[in-house]
Parts: structure tokens; C-alpha cells; sequence
């Protein structure tokens, strides 16, 4: 029997990133939609959100190799950090889509 190769999608991708140590909850507002990358780092709602912003589609865990590596120069980070917030965020997607809605409520874009 042969083995069969498959190509890992970027959502199995990001979520083989081992979080430990690269995401952690925000000392000052709790939850899970209020973790974030490590050393003061970005909110992970705040990564997703910009993502999806600047993606060709709504869901950030199908981002593109070029949309990682443009996140990352964007709010000065690695692309492996990229990657834990996803692996973050499709572990914990209701909570961040839920933060994610309510900031753009606040905003005023339904």
C-alpha cells in the first residue's frame, strides 16, 4: 500500500504552530478573545481582524503565504507569530468573531 502525500491547507498549517510561549492572555482584560502575542505584542483579534481587512476572503485561517508575510511587516512581527495568532484564532474563533463584531459595531460598520 502506498503512502498517499497530502498538502497541509494554511489552516492545518497554522494551527500545527506550538503556541506555547507565543500567545498569552492580556493581563489587564480578561478572556479569550483578549489574548495576545507575546512581549506586549498585538491582540490576536486585532491580526485576525487586519487580515481579514486586507485578505481576498473572510476567513483569515485560508490566508495566503503573501497576506502572512504582509501582516507580519505590517505590524512589525514574525511570520511564525502570524501563524500562532491563527493557530490562536481557530482554536478560539467564536470568542475573536464575537470581539471582532462588536468592534465593528462600536465603529458603526454592520
Amino acid at each position: 500500500m502506498a503512502a498517499h502525500a497530502t498538502q497541509a491547507t494554511q489552516s492545518e498549517q497554522s494551527t500545527r504552530v506550538d503556541l506555547d510561549g507565543m500567545v498569552q492572555p492580556d493581563p489587564h482584560r480578561p478572556g479569550p478573545d483578549r489574548w495576545r502575542l507575546v512581549d506586549q505584542g498585538p491582540a490576536v483579534w486585532a491580526v485576525v481582524q487586519h487580515m481579514i481587512a486586507e485578505g481576498d476572503n473572510d476567513d483569515a485561517t485560508q490566508a495566503s503565504d503573501a497576506l502572512i508575510m504582509q501582516t507580519a511587516s505590517d505590524y512589525d512581527i514574525t511570520e511564525t507569530e502570524v501563524r500562532a495568532a491563527l493557530a490562536y484564532y481557530a482554536a478560539n474563533r467564536a470568542a475573536i468573531d464575537t470581539r471582532i463584531g462588536i468592534n465593528a459595531a462600536v465603529a458603526g460598520k454592520h
